[in-house]
């Protein structure tokens, strides 16, 4: 089962979107509501150390019963816009951009087809119904901004709306949720690929909960039907990937061994590099078989530093930059900049020589982070940076999905 010790930042997620939804049945005037948001969160701040959590997330997270899929929301229609998170030609939190660099998905010569991580930790139904008004919208855009934006150099952005599981469908093995949640994904991706990417290359980005359907989507779909050959690379990051999915369902893909193999797989999980090595962050993966659980299975580290996955550590000179920024900031602005006026808020801002990184035992470790946004979301014994796998390594990835898509291409002609 999984660790339920969840970090700080997700638990003031949670308590974030128990607030928006609090806000939908009771009127709240407009001059209180961001004091009553922000006192809510500074009180889980002040208070996860001393209480236990246990209650708490039996509020917040578990639904009442087990999952029933004739109480699922309604199917999204990809047909309709709305049901797009990111869209090429629409104005999205995917064209954000650090400062000096462009978005530049009106001349990019691939699509990445991003799959985004839980965002949904309500108790209301075991799935997500993808309003735009509850706290969860909010965290999804700050995750578009912070890991679909990366790719707005290389490639056109699509991410689909999708009714995923709440975050209690993983620890109470309710995968009916997470079959409900993966049938809107396969769909979303079918329509992709006639009415959108039309035979253009295309990379897979998924994290977390995105990860669990993206590697089924490999499995299911993308493999059986000879579309490897048009994959450039999937970065299917922060869900620890065991390596016996190489001998099973993605017979056919290899892990990615250099920084320009296409048609190949990324992975990691980051870690503190003084973090409890016995500290287990166990989650379910689908097989034709059934689903069955991470632990004790080797699993992928592919080094963002290096692209290699051997154990070699990779010097911070290495690390192009980090995007950092404070999601309690973000979900009260209007971060979306104007393209008629240019006006770009910098919320997105770059450190390079961040950390140096490690493969070790199918992890990724990083140096340990004190006082910023990535240590608060975990705990000094955990050290689990699962919140930032991907924008700790912003713009390492950034280049190295251009330079895959250029390989891509110069193979291909």
């Amino acid at each position: 089962m999984l660790n339920h010790n969840i970090p700080l930042l997700a638990l003031i997620y949670l308590v974030k979107a128990r607030f928006s939804e609090i806000q939908g049945r009771f009127e709240v005037k407009k001059k209180y509501k961001y004091l009553i948001g922000g006192l809510l969160t500074v009180s889980v701040v002040i208070t996860v150390g001393v209480i236990s959590i246990k209650p708490l997330l039996g509020y917040l997270m578990v639904p009442e019963g087990v999952f029933d899929s004739s109480m699922a929301p309604p199917k999204p229609d990809y047909s309709v816009q709305a049901s797009w998170l990111t869209l090429p030609d629409k104005v999205d939190y995917a064209d954000m951009v650090p400062e000096g660099l462009k978005d530049e998905q009106a001349n990019a010569p691939a699509d990445v087809f991003y799959i985004h991580p839980t965002a949904y930790y309500g108790n209301s139904n075991w799935n997500s119904d993808m309003s735009s008004e509850k706290g969860a919208a909010q965290i999804v855009e700050y995750m578009v901004a912070t890991q679909a934006s990366i790719f707005n150099a290389c490639c056109k952005v699509y991410s689909p709306q999708f009714r995923e599981a709440t975050l209690s469908a993983f620890m109470r093995q309710e995968y009916g949720a997470l079959e409900l949640a993966y049938d809107d994904v396969q769909r979303a991706f079918e329509y992709f690929l006639q009415y959108q990417n039309k035979g253009r290359p295309f990379i897979i980005l998924s994290h977390s909960q995105g990860t669990t359907h993206a590697l089924r989507l490999l499995e299911e779909y993308i493999i059986p039907r000879g579309l490897v050959d048009h994959m450039v690379v999937a970065y299917l990051i922060g869900y620890e990937l065991p390596l016996d999915k190489f001998s099973r369902g993605l017979k056919s893909i290899k892990p990615c061994g250099d920084e320009q193999q296409t048609h190949c797989i990324v992975s990691w999980a980051t870690y503190g590099e003084t973090s409890d090595p016995e500290f287990s962050f166990n989650v379910p993966h689908w097989y034709p078989e059934g689903w069955e659980w991470s632990n004790g299975k080797d699993t992928l580290c592919v080094n963002p530093l290096s692209w290699r996955t051997d154990e070699v550590l990779q010097t911070k000179d290495k690390h192009q930059g980090t995007v950092l920024t404070n999601p309690l900031t973000f979900f009260y602005k209007n971060v979306l900049f104007d393209k008629n006026t240019g006006e770009n808020p910098q919320y997105l801002q770059l450190y390079p020589n961040f950390t140096r990184a490690q493969c070790r035992h199918g992890r990724l470790y990083i140096e340990t982070q004190r006082d910023n946004s990535i240590s608060a979301s975990t705990n000094e014994l955990d050290q689990n940076y699962h919140a930032n796998d991907i924008n700790l390594f912003y713009m390492n990835l950034r280049q190295n999905a251009q330079l895959r898509v250029t390989q891509f291409l110069q193979r291909l002609f």
